[in-house]
C-alpha cells in the first residue's frame, strides 16, 4: 500500500477510536449520578440564605444527608447523618433544624 492511502485511513480510524472513547466518557458520566431507577442519587432538599453571598444546602447523596455551608469562595461539608426511615418525609429535616438552632423547643 501507498502511504498516501494509509495515512488518511490512519486518521479516520483515529477519529473513530476517539469518538467512541468521548461518547463512553459521556455515557458513564450521566449514569454515574443516576440510581437504579434511573433517579439522581444526589438532591438539594432545602437552601437557607444566611447571607448575601452564603447559604446552606442540605443535599442527600444516596443514602446520606449533609449540610453544606456555601461561600463564593468555598463549599464545605458541616455535618452528615444517614438517612433514617423517618428523615425520609418530614417537611423540614432535622439536621438543618438543629444546626441553625430552629428545633429548640
Amino acid at each position: 500500500m501507498e502511504l498516501g492511502t494509509i495515512i488518511p485511513q490512519m486518521i479516520i480510524g483515529l477519529l473513530v477510536v476517539l469518538g467512541l472513547m468521548s461518547l463512553m466518557a459521556f455515557v458513564a458520566r450521566r449514569m454515574s449520578l443516576r440510581g437504579p431507577a434511573g433517579q439522581s442519587r444526589l438532591q438539594i432538599l432545602t437552601t437557607l440564605p444566611i447571607g448575601s453571598k452564603e447559604k446552606l444546602l442540605l443535599v442527600r447523596c444516596g443514602e446520606q444527608d449533609i449540610l453544606l455551608g456555601v461561600t463564593a469562595q468555598s463549599i464545605q461539608a458541616l455535618s452528615s447523618a444517614p438517612v433514617t426511615e423517618d428523615s425520609r418525609n418530614i417537611e423540614e429535616p432535622v439536621i438543618l433544624k438543629s444546626v441553625v438552632g430552629g428545633g429548640q423547643e
